[in-house]
């Protein structure tokens, strides 16, 4: 089975390596991460989804089970993509876009192919088309953090 950061991982370089997302995320690739708990002390998602300055991308692992893609036994992978678009100013980006660079942009040193199309970890096939919602994060009854959410699934490639 393969371990979850190692696809975490592999997410964020794809991610990165997508010219028009980093663009449209201010040009800063640094800005797409993933979560890593830090047992005991730091391994609280709400707090870091709170901390979150726009614009960000956040890699988030989610669950990882019993898969049987095309037949296949290998384990299922479940990331959650959040979105922070920047800040709405003309000519931003905004959360739409990021959506459709997240599917559809083209990794400057992959196969030519969208990220939907393309391997993003060696041990897993490409990833099935992710859906994306609003998410509202209540931080008090005065105030909330709005974000957008991708989930992400990835299949392993038989048992690794």
């Amino acid at each position: 089975m393969l371990k979850w950061t190692e696809i975490a991982s592999a997410i964020v370089a794809k991610l990165r390596d997508i010219p028009g997302l980093v663009a449209a995320m201010g040009g800063d690739p640094s800005v797409i991460s993933a979560y890593r708990d830090r047992w005991p002390s730091q391994s609280w998602l709400h707090a870091a989804l709170v901390e979150l300055k726009a614009p960000y991308i956040l890699v988030v692992w989610r669950r990882t089970g019993p898969g049987s893609f095309a037949g296949h036994g290998g384990r299922q992978h479940e990331f959650s993509i959040i979105i922070r678009p920047p800040e709405d100013v003309p000519g931003a980006a905004d959360a739409a876009d990021i959506s459709d660079l997240i599917v559809d942009g083209v990794p400057a040193g992959g196969g030519g192919n969208k990220l939907l199309d393309e391997t993003i970890h060696s041990g897993c096939y490409p990833m099935r088309d992710p859906t994306f919602e609003r998410q509202t994060l209540m931080v008090s009854f005065e105030a909330s953090v709005d974000y957008l959410e991708g989930r992400l699934v990835l299949d392993e490639i038989g048992n690794q």
